[in-house]
């Protein structure tokens, strides 16, 4: 498991990439720390992800649904509301 950011901070994906190869991990899952699809997603993931793939031909990349999309994040999200209501 390793942390990529789309800009602003390094590791990039490419840098993971690069490292997973040369580590012989030649298949990424990507889980997307977003709430929801919006233009990350629908744009710079996939740019990053073709990049990746042009200079790695070798690597398997998926892209997974953006952890938002996941009922446990939600539901996590509503219990620290309430708690932060009751203080």
């Amino acid at each position: 498991m390793s942390l990529a950011y789309m800009e602003f901070l390094e590791p990039t994906l490419i840098d993971v990439a690069r490292e997973c190869v040369g580590q012989q991990i030649l298949h990424l899952k990507i889980l997307p720390l977003f709430f929801s699809i919006g233009a990350h997603l629908a744009i710079d993931v996939p740019e990053q992800v073709n990049q990746a793939k042009a200079q790695f031909p070798q690597l398997e990349v998926e892209v997974l649904s953006p952890i938002g999309e996941d009922p446990r994040l939600t539901g996590l999200i509503q219990q620290i509301v309430m708690e932060t209501l009751k203080h």
